[in-house]
């Protein structure tokens, strides 16, 4: 089982990044096109909103939802931007807000997991 801090070491490969998935490095390709543009747009239609409350919208955000053994992306993100000042390399802890752009390649069983790993989050304060 690989830790976060195992992970740090491990580069990523031509065509794609890692996450840490459950102590396992997997392999993620780059998003085509399509997938881009839903990103963009959903960053575009939220970002004026998130901002007048303080929040961020990224897009391919790294984000740790567990202390140890997660390291996962978000295709859209929003949280507070004070949490983003605290930040070294990934948002410690879930973000308030993830939105997945469906490929054709996600299943459902990966969708869920994903799902219910980043609501099991206690926060920021449990990384301490």
């Amino acid at each position: 089982m690989i830790t976060v801090e195992g992970f740090d070491q491990i580069p990523d490969p031509p065509g794609g990044r890692y996450e840490l998935r459950h102590g396992e490095a997997v392999f993620v390709t780059w998003p085509v096109l399509q997938h881009k543009i839903r990103q963009r747009r959903l960053r575009v239609l939220l970002e004026p909103i998130a901002m007048a409350f303080g929040f961020i919208i990224d897009v391919e955000y790294p984000y740790r939802p567990l202390p140890e053994n997660e390291v996962w992306g978000a295709d859209v993100a929003c949280f507070a931007a004070s949490r983003e000042r605290l930040t070294d390399k990934w948002l410690a802890g879930s973000p308030e807000l993830v939105i997945e752009a469906k490929s054709p390649s996600s299943t459902k069983a990966e969708l869920l997991d994903k799902a219910m790993t980043t609501l099991q989050d206690r926060g920021p304060a449990s990384f301490g």
